[in-house]
């Protein structure tokens, strides 16, 4: 049996993260705001879901999605990444 609790965290983060390095920061980030602010037993799993763009070739951007699963008591980290969309730059044709 288990039970879930939503608790807000925001990370120190731009509103539209960009990168590889910036979503996952942004997801660890919440994590470590829940962890710090001392409303979460240790035991529990906390999970966090950041999503960011990646420039993927020139003009071809990526939606991702990054989770992070953490438990401090055992140690335990997973992380998670999964594409959603490309989109492409309108281009002007003037």
């Amino acid at each position: 049996m288990f039970c879930i609790a939503v608790q807000e965290s925001q990370p120190n983060i731009a509103a539209q993260p960009v990168g590889y390095s910036a979503g996952v920061r942004g997801a660890e980030e919440r994590v470590s705001n829940l962890q710090q602010r001392g409303l979460i037993d240790e035991a529990v799993v906390i999970v966090s879901i950041e999503n960011f763009i990646v420039e993927l070739l020139p003009d071809k951007w990526a939606c991702v999605e990054t989770l992070i699963a953490s438990n401090l008591y055992k140690c335990k980290k997973l992380n998670s990444l999964k594409q959603c969309l490309t989109a492409t730059r309108p281009t002007s044709h003037n």
